[in-house]
Order: C-alpha cells, then structure tokens, then sequence
C-alpha cells in the first residue's frame, strides 16, 4: 500500500506547467498536474483511459480540441487514443489536476515481476 498526502507534494513552476509522477504500478500511472494562471498542457494523446479530478482551481480540459468546463472537484474521464490538453485559463488561478492513467501507458514493456506491484516514486519532479 502506498499513501500519499497530496496537498503536500503540490509544487508549481513559474516557468511551465509542473507535472508530477507519483506512482506506478503495472496497472495504472498517477500524476499530479500544477498550472499556475496562464499555463497549460500541450495537446498529447494516451493510450490509455485517462481520470482527471481537479482538486484546486479552475480549467478547461480539450478533448479533441472541445472544451469541458473543471473546478475543484469535478472530474473528467476520457478514452483512450483521443488527443486532449489542460489549460489554467489566466483569470481562474492555480490549477492541481490528480491524473490517473489506466492500464498503465507503458504496461507492455513492463517486467512481469513489476505488474502487481506499487512502485512509488522519489518526490515530485521524479
């Protein structure tokens, strides 16, 4: 088991948005996103299911280049393969997005002793 306090691992950079892996496992990958107002994600895709709950602020999350309204708990759960991006639009404040992505985007090249197993990472930034 692995536990966390979340509100004390929220690091942002004035430069670019900040993103966080805290843990894999060989089923799932979880990130912790911090923008400050004005930053976003570039556009990407996954493989995997992404599960975003935005814990602070407010966003706007693209899904295929449609925009989807977040703040504070609210939470957003997308298919795999389709393009999306985070923004902290400039007049929302900080932004803390927890991302869950499942099954874990690089599962297929994971050693079989490692698949059921947490492994936790050393502090953000990691």
């Amino acid at each position: 088991m692995l536990h966390l306090n979340l509100d004390a691992l929220v690091k942002f950079d004035d430069a670019r948005p900040a993103v966080h892996a805290l843990a894999d496992s060989g089923h799932a990958r979880v990130m912790l996103v911090c923008l400050k107002a004005g930053q976003a994600l570039k556009d990407h895709r996954s493989a995997s299911q992404v599960i975003a709950h935005f814990m602070k602020g407010r966003a706007r999350f693209y899904a295929d280049g449609v925009a989807q309204e977040a703040e504070a708990g609210s939470m957003v759960l997308l298919e795999p393969n389709r393009f999306h991006r985070i923004e902290a639009p400039d007049d929302g404040g900080d932004c803390v997005v927890l991302v869950i992505m499942a099954p874990h985007p690089a599962r297929e090249g994971y050693p079989r002793d490692q698949i059921d197993r947490i492994i936790p990472r050393s502090g953000p930034g990691s």
